[in-house]
């Protein structure tokens, strides 16, 4: 008789209580990872609940003061917008600026990362015990619980993108028009959280078309919606301040960190003289008095008009021609510290969050490796040229400055495919272990009969 999928759920999960929750239906599932999540992260928030000021470093005084723009004007006028989209200010303002308030929603929003990470899996047609566990990563993730119980915008934007795949994977398998649309505005909303994904309705439109040829018009109503969210803040940025760019920060990242981690491998200068030495040539490119300018005058180029934003692109390219070698060797600094290196951790669990990171990003590749062997060519393209985007994007303009926090977009996308290389591991074992405990039938050739 052949086997069900339940029979061998209860092989692979041996303890009865978690028999009892693999067997349980879809809502009790997604409901416990998502309380087991948002317990988690709590619990992680609750000593900075009385004073939140040492989380969200910088970033989150800027964003408040956008907030504080919004509630006193009740527009987008302020030049900080150029460099911080309006998104994360907007649900401060909606929260009364109540830095608590904001840490909880964070929380909220990271924890359901972790049901919305089961559903991805699958989709991706994984089983259900590795969909829990692509699950469960998402829940205890050391990086992903830092920067959800804190004050950046990353679990904001991170779970309307997720969300975005999810919906446009359903859309377009079920051609579901208005699904479709719906996929394409919480991307665009994504982007306006945080300016990474403005650009991946290009790249996720190539990759839904090659595995969904026939379902072209889905993918073209998807990347539409998202593309006139996009171009309706370009239009925006261009009317109000004269400048028609979605964000200004990318230049500036590139020159002031990206181009400084460079000029100081390869000269070996400080800092900050490295950074009056830049903003001088800026200045100077400008037709500017360069006499006053000192470290401090690169914030004034962060809201970039765009002569400012064309000097601060060929100061950095100046940098990199001058020292291509620097720029390459620079590159694993990036990649460590993007996929290794979590610094808000408490001392003693930094040991086990480098161990697990580099266990999380072997699985990973390896899932990548079996997927590509499997032709699982959806899960494979899906996962290394998201990657690629953002990997490559994140270390084009910086490799000092940077952190896992810069790889929580993926962590979702990494978590599903490394629970498909635990899926294949387990399949294979058993697969292996059923052929050395049977013995050839009458009639049948053994392997040795073979060799």
């Amino acid at each position: 008789m052949k086997k069900t999928a339940k029979t061998s759920m209860a092989k692979i999960v041996k303890d009865r209580h978690l028999r009892a929750f693999v067997a349980a239906d879809a809502r009790t599932k997604l409901l416990v990872l998502f309380m087991l999540a948002l317990v988690v992260r709590f619990a992680a928030a609750a000593g900075y609940l009385n004073d939140p000021s040492p989380l969200g470093g910088g970033d989150y005084g800027l964003y408040s003061i956008g907030g504080e723009h919004i509630r006193d004007y009740g527009d987008f006028s302020n030049s900080l917008f150029l460099a911080r989209p309006p998104l994360y200010p907007l649900m401060i303002c909606v929260l009364g600026l109540n830095t608590g308030a904001v840490l909880l929603v964070n929380c909220a929003l990271g924890a359901l990362l972790a049901p919305l990470s089961y559903i991805l899996a699958r989709q991706m047609a994984l089983d259900e015990p590795f969909a829990l566990l692509a699950g469960a990563i998402l829940i205890f993730d050391p990086a992903e619980v830092a920067y959800s119980a804190n004050l950046y915008t990353e679990p904001l934007a991170n779970t309307l993108l997720l969300s975005a795949i999810m919906l446009l994977l359903f859309s377009v398998r079920r051609a579901k028009w208005v699904g479709a649309a719906g996929a394409g505005a919480l991307l665009a909303l994504s982007a306006l959280a945080r300016p990474a994904a403005y650009l991946l309705w290009v790249l996720l439109g190539i990759i839904l078309l090659v595995a969904y040829r026939r379902r072209w018009r889905i993918v073209m109503v998807f990347a539409g919606v998202c593309a006139a969210g996009v171009l309706g803040w370009t239009v925006h940025n261009g009317i109000v301040f004269g400048h028609y760019t979605f964000n200004t920060v990318g230049p500036y990242t590139m020159l002031y960190y990206r181009a400084v981690s460079v000029e100081r491998f390869a000269t070996g200068q400080e800092v900050d003289a490295i950074y009056e030495d830049f903003a001088r040539r800026v200045e100077a490119r400008l037709g500017h008095d360069t006499a006053n300018v000192d470290a401090g005058a690169r914030h004034g180029h962060l809201a970039a008009t765009p002569e400012v934003q064309q000097a601060l692109t060929a100061v950095a390219l100046e940098v990199f021609a001058a020292h291509p070698l620097a720029y390459l060797a620079t590159i694993p600094q990036g990649l460590v510290r993007m996929f290794a290196h979590t610094p808000v951790l408490a001392a003693w669990l930094i040991p086990f969050d480098v161990a697990w990171n580099g266990l999380f990003v072997t699985g990973t590749v390896l899932g990548l490796w079996f997927a590509y062997r499997r032709k699982q060519w959806l899960l494979f393209g899906l996962v290394f040229w998201l990657g690629a985007y953002y990997v490559a994007g994140t270390l084009a303009v910086s490799v000092s400055a940077i952190d896992t926090r810069k790889r929580t977009m993926l962590t979702p996308l990494m978590a599903v495919t490394f629970a498909y290389a635990v899926q294949e591991i387990v399949t294979r074992q058993k697969k292996r272990g059923g052929a050395i405990g049977r013995t050839p039938a009458q009639g049948e050739a053994s392997s040795q009969d073979l060799g």
